[in-house]
């Protein structure tokens, strides 16, 4: 294309220079027409200007969010513990599931648009286990958000948007104290990290206040929001919430509201949701009587070498067998169900099977023809005198209650130490066991007659720091009558 008819086009386009609407002239003959290509040259400058400098906007945003997941990752020296942290862990997850999305998008040359990225449900989940860790230990929002967990150092802060994301989920379940202690934690961050608008924190205290009882505080963040926003409209999904409000009848509100709050765990009255949280938190008394023995039941084969036993519990006997598998079974375990992991899921009361929110460990299912699986079977069946053909393929368990009916015995084998968390409780029993690479633990389900022990109903406790591995067998009742015992007589 040449000049002449590229000059011709470009005023059209931009709207901008008005040519006469005659066919293309040499420019150079008429003085008029070279002012007008003057102004369009101004105009390109202005325009080439004002692309300069949103060009530098974005490229300054683009640094300053590079800077901040930089200053993220840095002085991280072991990669294993950092996401072994749940503070480091929940923080990632949003940040590739809220930050980085939108950092993408203001690149003009993304090469990466085919990048698989956590959803919004793994970042959900992310939020849940950071939760559960405040509900059962009783942690503070303060000392969550400032990086401090019992058993670790200070190695992670949480950034303002880090704590609106965590407020928000209590928000949801209408716990508006909590949600308003991480939405304070946000607000004293914002103005630092500047990594949400102040709006947000400032429009959604207005409300959770307000929900708490505290009119007076409720109408301070509402002139303090109005004040910067004088035109703030609420977003859809708050305006019910806004208007109500906006009535001025916060302590009517709160009381109704209190009503509403959503359990951590539904399927549990709120006196059992308290006990287990105490008994996580510990330490309980620790229980008299109580021996180690090495144990043979009597088999040659087992006299050099017999089983280390430790009694938890006498009546009904619940034992922890020590130095159960090697470290490099575990490892082939670890290996081989990785890749095969699924989110575990509960039976619900009506029978149907559900993934439950609070319940975040993954499982897996190894088969008994896996030679390691059949050397471990074998021992298994030594250890508790019964038949392991009438048992459950071995599971995978990472970072658990259960009682199924026909489940005679369950045999728990840790295949990890954990830093601080994860104990296995029994509430009826009031004992907590902490795990231990390499142990494991055994009890009976049922009772002689077949029916159900209401007092091993267990749980595990959530993990703070490091990871939670376990491998589960459970063995059956049919065949195991002359085998069963309620009382095992302990040979040593």
């Amino acid at each position: 294309m040449g000049l002449q008819t590229l000059t011709c086009i470009v005023p059209v386009l931009m709207a901008v220079v008005l040519l006469p609407s005659t066919s293309c002239y040499n420019y150079f003959t008429s003085t008029d027409a070279m002012e007008d290509l003057y102004d369009l040259e101004l105009f390109l400058v202005r325009y080439l200007e004002n692309y300069i400098k949103e060009e530098q906007n974005i490229l300054s945003l683009l640094s300053g969010r590079y800077e901040q997941a930089a200053r993220s990752l840095s002085n991280i020296v072991n990669r294993e513990h950092y996401v072994a942290n749940p503070i480091n862990s929940f923080s990632l997850l949003r940040r590739l599931t809220q930050d980085w999305p939108k950092t993408l998008s203001l690149l003009s040359h993304n090469k990466l648009k085919d990048l698989t990225l956590p959803t919004e449900e793994d970042m959900a989940g992310a939020v849940r286990a950071l939760t559960r860790l405040q509900d059962v230990y009783s942690l503070s929002a303060t000392s969550l958000a400032s990086g401090h967990l019992p058993g670790t150092h200070k190695t992670a802060v949480l950034c303002a948007a880090d704590c609106v994301a965590v407020a928000q989920l209590y928000y949801n379940r209408h716990d508006f104290q909590l949600a308003t202690d991480w939405l304070l934690e946000a607000l004293g961050k914002v103005h630092h990290d500047r990594t949400c608008p102040p709006g947000l924190i400032l429009e959604n205290l207005f409300i959770t206040t307000c929900f708490e009882g505290d009119q007076d505080l409720s109408t301070y963040y509402l002139q303090e929001l109005l004040e910067k926003y004088p035109l703030y409209i609420p977003p859809d999904h708050l305006v019910k919430d806004y208007n109500l409000a906006l009535t001025g009848k916060c302590k009517e509100i709160s009381d109704w509201k209190k009503l509403d709050k959503i359990k951590s765990v539904p399927e549990l009255e709120q006196v059992e949701i308290d006990e287990y949280h105490r008994m996580c938190r510990g330490p309980l008394p620790a229980l008299r009587e109580l021996q180690c023995h090495l144990v043979h039941y009597n088999h040659s084969y087992l006299r050099l070498q017999p089983f280390k036993l430790e009694e938890l519990y006498l009546e009904p006997p619940v034992v922890m067998f020590h130095d159960v598998v090697s470290d490099d079974e575990i490892a082939h375990f670890r290996k081989t169900a990785f890749s095969s992991m699924k989110r575990a899921k509960i039976v619900l009361p009506n029978g149907t099977v559900s993934a439950a929110l609070y319940r975040t460990s993954h499982i897996a299912w190894l088969e008994d023809s896996d030679p390691v699986s059949l050397a471990v079977n074998r021992r298994i069946a030594a250890m508790t005198d019964l038949d392991v053909s009438r048992a459950e393929t071995n599971q995978i368990n990472l970072t658990h209650g259960d009682l199924d009916g026909n489940r005679l015995a369950t045999f728990m084998i840790y295949m990890s130490d954990v830093g601080w968390g994860g104990h296995t409780v029994f509430p009826d029993l009031q004992i907590s066991v902490r795990p231990k690479k390499g142990a494991a633990l055994f009890w009976y389900n049922l009772h002689h007659d077949g029916t159900i022990d209401y007092r091993m109903r267990h749980a595990a406790c959530p993990v703070i720091v490091g990871t939670k591995w376990v491998l589960n067998k459970w063995l059956h009742e049919a065949g195991q009558e002359l085998r069963y015992r309620p009382h095992p007589v302990f040979v040593t």
